[in-house]
C-alpha cells in the first residue's frame, strides 16, 4: 500500500520508506551475531567486570595526581575484547595501534588549535580528533572505535 500525499508539488512515499527504515533494525536482511553459549557469557562478564574494576582502582590510587583513568572509551573497548573477541577491531594489533592513534591525534589536534589561538573550539576540536583519527587507523589497518572515542 502506498500513501501518496501531495504537499505543494511534493509527493511523500511514506508506508514503503518506512518500511523499508524498520527493516534495518531487523537486520536488513543479514546474518545476526551468534549467540554466546553461557559459559562465554560468564566469562566475557568476569573478565569485563575485572578490568574495569582494575582500572576504577587504580584511578583512585592515582587520582591524588588528577589524571583518570576511566574514561568512556574503556566500556567500549571492554565490550569489543571480551565479548566480540572474534571481531576483527578487537585484535590486539587494532586495540593497540587503535587507540594510541586515537591518543596521539588527539593530543597534536589539541595543541595545534591552542597553538592558532582557537583552544575554545571545542565541537572543531572534537571533529578534527575523530575524524584524522579514522584516516590514521584505515592507512594502518587499525580500526579500533574506541580508538576514534579517544582521539
Amino acid at each position: 500500500l502506498i500513501l501518496n500525499l501531495s504537499l505543494s508539488g511534493y509527493a511523500f512515499f511514506a508506508l514503503p520508506a518506512m518500511s523499508a527504515y524498520l527493516k534495518k533494525f531487523a537486520g536488513g536482511g543479514a546474518a545476526g551475531v551468534p549467540v554466546p553459549t553461557w559459559s562465554s557469557t560468564a566469562w566475557s562478564t568476569l573478565n569485563a567486570f575485572s578490568g574495569i574494576a582494575v582500572l576504577g582502582l587504580m584511578s583512585t590510587w592515582v587520582g591524588e595526581f588528577h589524571h583518570p583513568l576511566l574514561v568512556p572509551a574503556f566500556g567500549a573497548m571492554a565490550v569489543l575484547l571480551f565479548s566480540a573477541i572474534a571481531a576483527p577491531a578487537s585484535q590486539p594489533y587494532n586495540a593497540l595501534v587503535g587507540n594510541s592513534l586515537g591518543g596521539l591525534v588527539g593530543v597534536l589536534v589539541v595543541q595545534l588549535m591552542t597553538a592558532i589561538g582557537h583552544e575554545t573550539m571545542f565541537w572543531l576540536i572534537g571533529a578534527l580528533s575523530v575524524s584524522l583519527t579514522i584516516v590514521a587507523q584505515e592507512l594502518t589497518n587499525s580500526q579500533h572505535p574506541p580508538g576514534g572515542e579517544i582521539g
